[in-house]
């Protein structure tokens, strides 16, 4: 019994096969022990026979559900109430049904993703004893600070939820330095530092710009509050010289308005390409010159972001074109590798890229390339490792 592997398990409320950080996170565990996934969608690729894997159905509520649900989330913060909050947690059909799925195994470990499978991860823990990690992501009760039904009724309860069940955590994760330093902060327990840094195998080699033809990639969600078109405007004002790729994936409306939007103007320079799995997309962006990604920071996460693509950037070797995203920009400037705009509107950024030339944009290049030694998934995840290995090792219920 003593040589036998620890028992991990994974809980994530997104679809596992595409979320780039959880695949992340499921590949590191498996040099701990085996792994047993809870998400939706479909079995990850990455798992091994000795894996195993259990769709969630997400289900969403109607509109006396979502009139229900104001009403326990207002209760919640004006009593204050611990008990009135779990009812409006477990009142989700998708949320039963992850704890259903998960209270029939024993594991040693469980890795609860985002604060809505904490509440999972810690009955869990109080059933069975195993030892718990949390990562965060990013902030979850500013999430959607920009909205204000969010900050009157969802923040609070996410935050009370974050107090409660943190004295049941025994690591915790965040993705940026700002992030992990105000979680600590406002929940008074340490919050240590996992950045999105891609895995991959094939690192690609430098390739020379065409000045002529300078060629801008960006991937990811088609979410209407990061405001993608500014992007188009940018690329249109900046001249015949530039062109933009888009690989995106979710609101199929809203990527057939940019479609619209960057035939009229800039005709023949935007180009929209089927996305490719996470593992992929290092190999797939590495034949562009420069990632771009202007974010406007409508909320305290889009300000603070430091997401999966901006690694992937530097990863496959192209210089960054950002706005002044704080924790972008600094690595950027660190290292060299980016430049960054003045502010978030198309002007500022269309100026910027109009100041290139192919020997500017090599030089970006080749300092991403210096840098990628350094920021790389393989001693990032070394983190989480560590502390898995020490936590899954622990007798059951050790404190």
């Amino acid at each position: 019994m003593q040589n036998k592997l620890p028992r991990i398990m994974v809980l994530s409320q997104s679809p596992v096969e595409r979320d780039a950080r959880v695949l992340r996170q499921i590949s590191a565990l498996q040099t701990v022990g085996s792994v047993f996934v809870l998400g939706y969608g479909g079995r990850p690729s990455l798992l091994r026979p000795q894996d195993t894997f259990v769709s969630i159905t997400w289900k969403g509520i109607g509109l006396l559900g979502k009139a229900r649900n104001a009403v326990l989330l207002g209760a919640g913060r004006l009593l204050v109430s611990h008990p009135i909050d779990e009812h409006y947690y477990w009142g989700f059909a998708h949320h039963r049904q992850m704890w259903k799925a998960a209270r029939e195994h024993s594991v040693d470990l469980v890795v609860a993703n985002d604060w809505d499978t904490l509440p999972i991860a810690a009955r869990l823990r109080q059933v069975t004893g195993c030892r718990m990690i949390l990562d965060l992501h990013e902030h979850a009760p500013l999430q959607y600070d920009h909205l204000a039904l969010w900050r009157w009724l969802n923040g609070p309860a996410v935050a009370r939820a974050l107090h409660h069940y943190m004295p049941s955590v025994d690591a915790a994760f965040a993705v940026s330095p700002i992030i992990a330093d105000e979680l600590t902060r406002q929940f008074g327990r340490p919050f240590d530092v996992q950045r999105n840094l891609p895995c991959t195998s094939t690192l690609p080699d430098f390739h020379p710009t065409d000045g002529s033809r300078i060629r801008l990639v960006h991937h990811g969600g088609a979410t209407r509050a990061r405001a993608l078109e500014r992007m188009i405007h940018a690329v249109a004002e900046a001249g015949e010289r530039f062109e933009l790729h888009f690989l995106l994936v979710g609101d199929t409306d809203y990527v057939h308005e940019l479609k619209v939007l960057s035939r009229r103007l800039a005709p023949g320079r935007c180009h929209f390409h089927t996305p490719v799995a996470p593992g992929k997309i290092v190999e797939r962006i590495a034949e562009f010159d420069l990632g771009l990604f202007l974010l406007p920071p409508t909320n305290t996460n889009y300000r603070l972001a430091l997401p999966n693509k901006f690694f992937e950037f530097v990863t496959a070797g192209l210089g960054t074109c950002t706005g002044p995203s704080p924790e972008m920009a600094e690595l950027a400037r660190a290292h060299g590798f980016g430049l960054v705009s003045t502010d978030f509107g198309p002007s500022s950024m269309a100026t910027l890229l109009r100041s290139l030339d192919g020997q500017q944009i090599d030089g970006l290049k080749r300092r991403s390339i210096e840098a990628r030694r350094e920021l790389n998934a393989a001693s990032e995840m070394n983190k989480l490792v560590d502390v898995a290995r020490v936590l899954s090792s622990s007798p059951r219920g050790e404190e």
